[in-house]
Protein backbone atom coordinates (compact mmCIF):
# COMPACT_ATOMS: atom_id res chain seq x y z
CA UNK A 1 0.00 0.00 0.00
CA UNK A 2 2.97 2.14 0.61
CA UNK A 3 4.43 2.15 -2.84
CA UNK A 4 0.79 2.93 -3.91
CA UNK A 5 0.93 6.27 -2.30
CA UNK A 6 4.12 7.06 -3.32
CA UNK A 7 2.76 6.87 -6.73
CA UNK A 8 0.03 8.83 -6.24
CA UNK A 9 1.92 11.83 -5.13
CA UNK A 10 4.86 11.00 -7.91
CA UNK A 11 1.98 11.45 -10.36
CA UNK A 12 0.12 14.76 -8.98
CA UNK A 13 4.07 15.84 -7.88
CA UNK A 14 5.83 15.67 -11.57
CA UNK A 15 3.00 17.57 -13.30
CA UNK A 16 2.65 20.34 -10.98
CA UNK A 17 6.98 20.44 -11.06
CA UNK A 18 6.98 20.61 -14.50
CA UNK A 19 4.38 23.68 -14.88
CA UNK A 20 6.13 25.22 -12.08
CA UNK A 21 9.16 25.25 -13.81
CA UNK A 22 7.33 26.38 -17.18
CA UNK A 23 6.30 29.10 -15.07
CA UNK A 24 9.79 30.23 -13.88
CA UNK A 25 11.86 29.88 -17.34
CA UNK A 26 9.30 32.45 -18.62
CA UNK A 27 10.33 34.73 -15.87
CA UNK A 28 13.85 33.97 -16.69
CA UNK A 29 13.75 34.59 -20.23
CA UNK A 30 12.18 37.73 -19.57
CA UNK A 31 14.83 38.82 -17.06
CA UNK A 32 18.19 37.33 -18.63
CA UNK A 33 17.08 37.15 -22.37
CA UNK A 34 19.18 35.23 -25.09
CA UNK A 35 21.77 34.43 -22.32
CA UNK A 36 19.26 31.75 -20.55
CA UNK A 37 17.61 30.69 -23.99
CA UNK A 38 21.38 29.63 -24.99
CA UNK A 39 21.21 28.05 -21.48
CA UNK A 40 18.40 26.11 -21.92
CA UNK A 41 19.83 24.77 -25.23
CA UNK A 42 22.74 23.22 -23.36
CA UNK A 43 21.36 21.98 -20.26
CA UNK A 44 17.73 19.21 -19.82
CA UNK A 45 15.01 20.53 -17.83
CA UNK A 46 14.58 17.84 -14.98
CA UNK A 47 18.13 17.39 -14.12
CA UNK A 48 20.74 20.14 -14.74
CA UNK A 49 23.74 19.07 -15.83
CA UNK A 50 25.51 20.05 -19.33
CA UNK A 51 24.97 17.98 -21.54
CA UNK A 52 27.55 15.26 -21.99
CA UNK A 53 26.84 14.00 -25.78
CA UNK A 54 25.68 16.24 -28.30
CA UNK A 55 22.29 15.53 -30.71
CA UNK A 56 23.18 13.46 -33.57
CA UNK A 57 21.49 16.15 -35.64
CA UNK A 58 24.06 18.71 -34.12
CA UNK A 59 26.98 16.65 -35.14
CA UNK A 60 26.77 16.22 -38.61
CA UNK A 61 29.82 18.39 -40.55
Amino acid sequence: MTSLWGFIVWVLFLPAWILFIKVKEKELIEYWGEKYINYMKKTPMLIPFPRIFKNSSSSKS
